[in-house]
């Protein structure tokens, strides 16, 4: 009996040890474009406990996704994981964590930008499709470059001043209490 146990125990460890190196040794992914689909997980031993699904490549994959600004927990649905442990690779792959910041970074940036430009008003080249007549033949139609203009936003001047100019801007009222309290009485008689 002993025996036929001892023989599953080495049967499973070879199977599971067989697992790990086709696992590990797959080919790494040659996809150097933006991220479409998650990738294959492969699972890397580290030591107890089960294996984990990061990869080397999820750096770039994940300064891609941060830049077209996604959040955690679309990032985490992306490689198939829990956000959770999204939050462990970054703990435990600085390169990983560091790349989301970069991403993430570049996402803020543009949309610093894009609130300023709402803010002072902008302009941008465009085109309008218009119809010219010509005459008892029929119309035309053409399409004719123009500029737009966008106007200033007031409510984007407010959010960017209450945030830059704090002191200046800011709803709160600060009232200093000193604790002293002066008070006079005036008594008028009449005769």
């Amino acid at each position: 009996m002993a025996k036929k146990t001892l023989k599953k125990a080495k049967a499973g460890n070879a199977r599971k040890a067989s697992a790990l190196r086709r696992v590990t040794s797959a080919p790494p992914s040659t996809n150097e474009q933006e991220p479409t689909s998650a990738p294959e997980p492969v699972a890397v031993q580290q030591g107890p406990g089960r294996p984990t699904k990061y990869r080397p490549e999820f750096v770039k994959q994940a300064e891609a996704l941060c830049n077209l600004g996604a959040t955690d927990e679309e990032m985490a649905s992306f490689f198939d994981v829990d956000t959770s442990t999204l939050h462990r690779w970054k703990l435990e792959y600085p390169e990983f964590c560091d790349s989301i910041k970069a991403g993430k970074s570049k996402a803020d940036d543009r949309v610093e930008r894009s609130l300023y430009n709402r803010a002072v008003g902008y302009t941008y080249d465009s085109e309008k499709i218009v119809t010219l007549s010509a005459g008892p033949l029929g119309s035309s139609i053409e399409r004719v470059p123009i500029v737009e203009h966008v106007p200033p936003d007031t409510t984007a001047m407010i959010f960017w001043l209450k945030n830059r100019r704090k002191a200046d801007w800011r709803d709160k009222q600060e009232i200093e209490n000193t604790g002293q309290v002066e008070v006079k009485h005036t008594v008028r008689f009449k005769h």
